[in-house]
Order: structure tokens, then sequence, then C-alpha cells
């Protein structure tokens, strides 16, 4: 429900009408993103990592950073992750629609800005624990969801970091995500 305030500002100034939509989560900051981070904190293991691993899917993964993702690149993370079965079908819907906002036809907005994933769930978790509060069945039920999102986020954040690692020691410095271009296992990836 929006909540609309009309004011007039004197005889040459015409009215001003603020909108607050209260079903939208404001603008997160650090702040929030790490007290809610704090809150929940880290599980590993909840994205089998070491399958990646010994499918040979690091470098496939190498380039992904959390904290500076576009909306098309997450979904093409939560595709393969889906399809390699290593996530089920509530998280890669979470993940895809990650970030998205869409325009009068239905088609993405911004599919190509980056943002932080992070600050994103963090700002849905914040909205729906309040919503759960005033007894949101929606919010109250899907809180766990997007709380196992973060988890594999921050799993794969990981993993991604350490395969960096590995091909800095190694002296690998090719991408495949650099370029735009990958394969996962006959999965193809263009970024």
């Amino acid at each position: 429900m929006d909540r609309h305030m009309t004011t007039s500002v004197g005889p040459k100034l015409s009215a001003v009408t603020i909108r607050n939509d209260t079903h939208a989560p404001a603008r997160v900051g650090a702040y929030l993103t790490s007290q809610v981070m704090q809150d929940i904190g880290q599980q590993k293991g909840v994205l089998d990592t070491d399958a990646l691993d010994k499918a040979g899917l690091g470098p496939s993964f190498a380039a992904f950073d959390m904290t500076s993702i576009t909306p098309s690149e997450m979904g093409l993370v939560s595709k393969n992750l889906y399809a390699l079965g290593l996530i089920d079908k509530t998280t890669a819907n979470l993940l895809i629609s990650a970030g998205t906002g869409l325009d009068s036809v239905g088609n993405p907005s911004a599919p190509n800005i980056k943002m932080n994933a992070l600050d994103y769930f963090a700002a849905r978790i914040d909205f729906l624990r309040t919503a759960s509060v005033g007894n949101d069945q929606y919010g109250f039920q899907v809180v766990p969801d997007y709380i196992k999102t973060v988890y594999v986020l921050q799993n794969l954040d990981e993993f991604a970091k350490s395969q960096r690692a590995a091909d800095a020691t190694h002296g690998e410095g090719v991408n495949p995500l650099a370029n735009g271009n990958s394969h996962l296992g006959g999965i193809s990836i263009r970024v």
C-alpha cells in the first residue's frame, strides 16, 4: 500500500507529492549488509565446491565476484549451478531474479549494471523479516530460502577466490569468464 503526502508550499509553488512504497526494500548500505551477514553467519558446504573442483570447473567460476556482478551474470551462474545439480530450483530462482527490475513489457530493465549481491540479499532478508513480524506468512516462509542462497553465494565466492589464488600460484593468468566465453561440462556460458 502506497502512502502519499501532499503539501502546498506557498502561493507560487505547486503541490509536491512524496510516495513511500512500503513494499520495496530501501537501498541498502554497508552497515545493514554487515548486520544481516553477522546475524546469519556463514555455512560451508551448502554448495558442493568439491564437485566443481573435481569436474575441473574452477577456471570457469574464477571470475565470480558476489560484490560486483550483473543480474545477467548472476542468471548464468544460477542456470549452470542448477544444471549441474548443485543447487535446488528455489535457490536457482532467487539467484536468477536477483537485482532484476522489469520494464513495462516485462523485460529486465538493467541486466548489465553491476550490483553487490550481498547488499541485494541483505535488503531482501531484512525486508522479509520485518514483514514476517507483521504476520506476513510469505515473509516468514521464504527467509530461510534467502539465507540459504546467501550461503551458496558465499561458498561460490570462496571457491572463486581459491581458484584465483591457485591460478596466480601456478602462473595461469587465463580466465575463461574474462573473455566472455566458457564451457561447463557441455554447458556454454557467455557473459
